[in-house]
């Protein structure tokens, strides 16, 4: 046992080594007392069991609950632990793997003398900033249990049975390694052996043993030769002691459990055990808990009234999660009503009452050092975390904060709005902690967050932003109904059985035939449901309204994140992921089919920017269509800079950005793009090809294309068998690269801060599939913040049904105004076009029909109307049919396309519903100037078409 005695130089020496510790001596025994530099210490204290190991990974999506803290973790758990006047802690077992164990768990032993430097490290950690903040360490080495690998791990490395670890030699040996290994570790943080640190007050046997004593007076005696600093306790599973761990000479300090339901009985366990140590060794209570505070308060009372009961430790402390709030812990066998505390106390835990424990031991904390209860220290300034959405907003909080106070502002300088004040970072568990709500469309915004307690305020956090703004979010916690709209059947609000949840504290109940319904403010966009089923998975199913009484099942996705049911029988997490494919819904039923849980429900909306047929958030769109096709090397050297300048000189204000990249043939189901088309230009140079438009002060439409390399037009796409029906797997395997495709390019087009995506080109045979293009538009709405269009082709502006889901009608405008007799010889041979056809008053006479029609169909949908290409080759006739491309018989005629333009544009020049051109095309690498006169391509460069443009777009419109 050691003793009272001054320490040898060498072991000062090792004691100033230690870096920033604040101890001087190690903890030593003085009779029945437990004393340390300052005199007799005693404590009341909690077990962090997962100081060091993490049990409690409980994100929704995560399959591995295990994980090893990190610095912000292991200091905010010290120093709660410091501020609350406990000067001892008591960690969990050092775990072992096991069989059974995924590669992904991390555990200390991975077999006889081998070890997890990563786990250790993590240990390291704790002993470093446990000097720092002067709390000492108590280190339990293997558990009875099966919770985390111990005793029957061991013996199975060795192919042996669990309670051969007491007897086996090899089994003795093989834990005699891992104690070596332990006591020898040098800390890589502060160079200090862990046998050298005195931080850690003592080495327990393990963790409810159910060990002989034999067994323990062997350990006992190998851990007092192999270290002479530290104390031994016997880590027998015991409420009442033995004799013969008293009597041992090689035990230093005796404990005991208690979770008696009972409060008398482990009051008259520990009356005993004090009397049995009384004069003879150090006790202390290291485990006790699962009653309400009142006994509680009266055990501490037992424990601080009997001198030589040198402490408490209660279960369970747990600390913040570096990802914003909490880690949680419920206690099944606490009669499935107590669940970890946390400091210093939150209405989240008045179920169990935790406030008021938890201050009531922090009283009794200091009490026990005869000290008064200090004032909480101003909480330090708390770390914003990376923000994707404002319905996402979390922090890692600060030590004895007890709420927080969110600012925003449109500027990293300011001036800051307050937006909620007293938000508590552990309302909710495993989520997002705040949602701001109150934001508009398209905003970039700024945060940050203010941590609060009775003492003040701190410092600001760092600022995060700019975050933009793609949709207003409802969040629902299920806490209350006050955000259901409507619900029928028998639901309930579950707080109970939380472990079993992935520890979400707050979920609705629901079976077959209950729903609830959510209404919006604005049309719903999409929205993801986190629910838990109990027993077999049947799922939920999803209906949307634009009325309330009306409803159309939604297709949703869902991805289920089950890796077993584990030691705690867990429910079966299943996430939804559903997007809005109902025209200007703003009801959302979720119906129940078998009993499930819903723990959380976010619904995005008002992701459409608010216009109407006569009003655009784009204003007056003067452009051309630049840059086409897209392959590699065309957007590179001088030629582009010259193309685009002398674009702009036009009085083009806008670039329609159109590339393409190309499946192998009309029915090959796969679309490369980006690095995996060889042949199609590189992100680099779409980049370059947008900073171009800005340097020339001009707008973007972003226009993605899909084309085919054997020359099919991209309308006539189609994966049919012989028969003529659809091959649904093909069209499965394209809407997916399709989807990616666009994503992708939406991404960049939020990059590039583009005005207008547009999400498609002459796209008819797709266009049938609303269910993909609505849930598509709605992702593509979660990323990009700009106008959405789709380029329809002219002649079928009124079969499209999902217009409402964009917000401009874009359409390739090439109307055939040049003749009555569009027959099919004069579209093969245009030279047979009657030269009187071709006068402007006649082209504008045609459009007016085409204009009423634009009129009504922008009307009928609410959308303003885009011509987002239009043009026609400078060729004789070709305004008969102006999608022509270049043919040898071509007579080159600029006044026909001079006559055209002006044509379309004195037509729809003044339409309040219609917003502009984007004339085809603009070549990325121009023809010499000298050549236009001949050149019969669409490119106006040169021509008389050029003027009519110059002259009307210098105009104000």
């Amino acid at each position: 046992m050691k003793k009272l005695l001054v320490l040898s130089l060498l072991v000062m020496c090792s004691l100033v080594s230690a870096a920033d510790s604040v101890f001087t001596d190690f903890v030593k025994t003085s009779g029945d007392k437990l004393v340390d530099e300052n005199g007799p210490l005693r404590f009341i204290s909690y077990n962090i069991p997962c100081l060091h190991y993490n049990e409690d990974v409980m994100q929704f999506n995560e399959t591995n609950a295990w994980s090893l803290p990190d610095e912000f973790e292991i200091s905010d758990a010290l120093e709660a632990v410091a501020q609350m006047g406990g000067q001892v802690v008591r960690i969990y077992t050092l775990s072992v793997r096991s069989a059974q164990d995924s590669p992904d768990v991390p555990r200390h032993v991975l077999a006889p003398g081998k070890f997890n430097e990563e786990a250790f490290q993590t240990l390291d950690k704790v002993l470093q900033i446990a000097n720092q903040k002067g709390v000492r360490v108590i280190i339990p080495l293997v558990d009875n249990w099966k919770w985390w690998g111990g005793v029957a791990e061991y013996a199975a490395f060795r192919g042996k049975k669990m309670q051969d670890f007491w007897t086996d030699e090899q089994l003795l040996t093989d834990f005699k390694m891992t104690i070596d290994y332990v006591l020898n570790r040098t800390n890589t943080y502060t160079g200090v052996k862990y046998k050298d640190d005195p931080a850690i007050l003592a080495w327990e046997s393990g963790n409810e043993l159910e060990s002989p004593h034999t067994w323990t007076a062997k350990i006992a005696a190998y851990l007092q030769k192999a270290d002479t600093n530290h104390l031994v306790i016997d880590g027998r599973h015991t409420r009442v002691l033995h004799e013969e761990c008293i009597a041992d000479e090689n035990v230093d300090i005796v404990t005991t459990h208690h979770y008696s339901l009972i409060a008398a009985e482990t009051i008259s366990q520990i009356k005993k055990n004090a009397a049995m140590t009384k004069g003879r060794k150090p006790y202390f209570v290291g485990e006790y808990g699962f009653l309400d505070t009142s006994d509680m308060q009266k055990i501490t009372d037992t424990i601080m009234n009997n001198e030589n009961v040198a402490g408490g430790l209660i279960w369970s402390l747990r600390f913040r999660n570096r990802n914003g709030g909490f880690y949680w812990h419920s206690e099944p066998l606490g009669g499935d009503k107590y669940k970890a505390y946390h400091w210093p106390g939150f209405e989240s835990s008045n179920d169990y009452d935790g406030t008021a424990l938890i201050q009531a031991m922090t009283q009794k904390a200091y009490a026990i050092q005869s000290k008064d209860v200090p004032l909480l220290k101003i909480p330090a300034a708390p770390k914003l975390l990376p923000i994707d959405s404002p319905a996402h907003i979390s922090w890692q909080g600060s030590a004895g904060a007890q709420s927080y106070m969110i600012e925003r502002a449109e500027s990293a300088q300011g001036p800051w709005q307050v937006i909620a004040d007293n938000v508590s970072d552990a309302a909710v568990q495993y989520m997002p902690l705040f949602n701001d709500e109150n934001v508009t469309r398209g905003q970039n915004l700024y945060y940050r967050v203010t941590a609060q307690n009775t003492s003040g305020k701190s410092l600001p956090s760092n600022i995060v932003g700019p975050v933009k703004v793609y949709a207003k979010t409802l969040v629902d916690d299920m806490m209350d109904f006050k955000q259901i709209h409507k619900k029928i059947g028998d639901l309930s609000l579950e707080i109970n059985q939380s472990r079993k949840y992935k520890e979400d504290g707050h979920r609705l109940r629901g079976s077959k035939n209950d729903y609830i319904v959510y209404q919006l403010p604005d049309v719903i966009n999409s929205w993801q449901v986190y629910a838990f089923f109990p027993d077999r998975i049947n799922d939920l199913e999803f209906y949307l309204s634009a009325d309330g009484d009306k409803f159309e099942k939604a297709a949703c996705d869902s991805q289920q994140f089950f890796s077993g049911a584990g030691d705690y029988g867990y429910a079966k997490p299943v996430l939804y992921n559903g997007y809005a494919m109902v025209a200007n819904a703003r009801y959302l039923k979720i119906a129940y089919n078998v009993p499930t849980h819903i723990g959380r429900v976010e619904i995005n909306y008002a992701a459409h920017p608010q216009i109407s047929h006569t009003d655009s958030t784009v204003g007056f769109i003067k452009a051309f269509s630049w840059g086409w096709t897209g392959w590699r090397g065309q957007y590179t050297g001088d030629k582009p800079v010259d193309s685009v300048k002398k674009m702009a000189q036009t009085g083009a204000d806008w670039m329609c950005l159109a590339f393409g990249t190309e499946m192998k043939t009309f029915d090959d189901p796969h679309l490369p793009f980006a690095e995996n088309n060889p042949r199609m230009v590189t992100d680099g140079e779409v980049r370059r090809a947008c900073q171009l438009a800005r340097d020339n002060n001009m707008k973007i439409v972003f226009k993605p294309v899909v084309n085919v390399q054997d020359t099919t037009w991209r309308a006539w796409i189609k994966f049919n068998d012989e028969d003529g029906n659809k091959k649904l797997d093909d069209w499965k395997q394209w809407w997916g690269d399709f989807e990616a495709f666009l994503l992708y390019y939406a991404r960049m087009a939020e990059e590039m801060h583009a005005e207008v995506f547009c999400l498609g080109c002459e796209m008819e045979s797709t266009e049938e599939f609303e269910t993909q293009w609505r849930t598509v538009i709605a992702k593509i709405r979660m990323i990009y913040s700009g106008v959405l269009t789709y380029n329809g082709n002219h002649g079928r502006e009124a079969m499209l049904g999902w217009w409402d889901a964009v917000d401009v009608i874009s359409i390739s405008a090439y109307y055939p105004v040049g003749t009555d007799e569009a027959t099919q010889e004069i579209m093969d041979d245009l030279r047979t076009v009657p030269a009187e056809d071709t006068t402007l008053a006649k082209m504008k006479k045609r459009w007016l029909p085409i204009k009423e029609d634009l009129r009504e169909v922008s009307k009928k949908f609410n959308k303003p109307v885009f011509f987002i290409e239009l043009g026609l080759c400078s060729a004789y006739g070709a305004s008969a049919a102006p999608w022509t491309h270049y043919q040898p018989t071509m007579i080159y005629d600029g006044d026909e396309q001079a006559r055209y333009y002006q044509a379309a544009i004195e037509t729809f020049w003044n339409e309040p519903w219609f917003v502009g051109f984007a004339w085809w095309d603009w070549p990325p690498q121009l023809y010499p100037v000298e050549k236009a006169q001949g050149h019969t391509g669409f490119s106006i460069y040169g021509k008389p078409a050029e003027q009519v443009v110059r002259q009307w777009y210098s105009k104000p419109r």
